[in-house]
């Protein structure tokens, strides 16, 4: 089955072997918010075969709590000369919580297209001059991924995950005496991602009980990203000291309790303009032979 070692390493440490890799991490945060997506992807060819690997996660913050929306993990290892160490592992996963598992074993072909929708939320309490205000922040989200995975002579191990989240806030006054609420028109991220590796062997005999593989490996990956955009701001209005009225006339006047003065207390909690980008992170083909004992 899967050699866990593969994930960080070529199989070999041949110096001929062919070894792509590439990570993608974009952040955005601010003092109460923060999102971003971490990807990275490598592929490997070499005297024992190919494999490839992606992972990737989607980190969110609400009120300082940071947590792993989304966390993938996808890893193919073929290994023609002796195929029962050939195998593919698939997992996927929600707050710590595995939501999807697969795996298969040699001459093992898979595709699926899955997804999800999970939301979280936290609340905490927030002071605007003397008004407590109670601010809960929810993530709803759409999850998913579209994978393909091929143990056979001709390797792929292809996975595109994708996430898709919105945000929510809401604010309640605390104070019997006070009003207040909260402006929020916040999306927090859009994110589909591409990594994919393959590799075209073919295992010829050499004669003398040496093998030859010849191949071709093939690693592209890419990203398109919708960051954060919009705007959440508290505000809140609360009675602040006795308002007095001049009385009286131009020659004998006087003061008088009139009223209650108003305070108006504001704060913006996060102020995201969107920003949208599509990258090519790599794509890069090599072919080589390796002799196999």
């Amino acid at each position: 089955m899967v050699d866990v070692r593969s994930i960080v390493t070529p199989l070999a440490s041949n110096s001929a072997g062919l070894y792509f890799s590439k990570e993608y991490n974009k952040m955005f945060a601010s003092r109460y918010f923060g999102t971003g997506v971490k990807f990275s992807a490598l592929a490997s060819l070499d005297t024992n075969g190919a494999v490839g690997h992606v992972l990737g996660r989607v980190p969110l913050t609400l009120f300082g709590n940071t947590f792993d929306f989304a966390k993938f993990e996808a890893f193919g290892q073929a290994t023609p000369p002796s195929a029962q160490d050939s195998g593919f592992n698939l997992d996927f996963q929600f707050a710590g919580q595995t939501l999807y598992s697969q795996s298969g074993d040699a001459g093992f072909a898979w595709e699926k297209d899955w997804s999800v929708s999970k939301s979280k939320s936290y609340t905490t309490l927030f002071w605007l001059g003397i008004v407590p205000l109670s601010v809960s922040a929810e993530a709803t989200g759409t999850l998913g991924f579209v994978v393909d995975g091929k143990m056979e002579d001709n390797f792929l191990t292809s996975a595109a995950p994708y996430v898709a989240v919105d945000g929510s806030v809401t604010a309640e006054v605390k104070l019997l005496v006070a009003s207040g609420g909260i402006t929020a028109d916040i999306t927090l991220i859009s994110d589909a991602f591409t990594g994919e590796a393959s590799a075209d062997m073919t295992l010829t005999d050499a004669g003398g009980g040496a093998f030859l593989l010849s191949g071709t490996l093939n690693e592209d990956i890419y990203n398109e990203l919708d960051g954060p955009t919009g705007k959440v701001a508290l505000y809140a209005s609360y009675p602040d000291g006795v308002k007095w009225c001049k009385g009286g006339r131009s020659w004998w006047s006087y003061w008088y309790p009139c009223g209650v003065n108003q305070q108006t207390v504001s704060q913006t909690l996060v102020n995201w303009q969107s920003f949208s980008r599509t990258d090519t992170i790599l794509s890069k083909s090599q072919g080589t032979p390796f002799a196999v004992n």
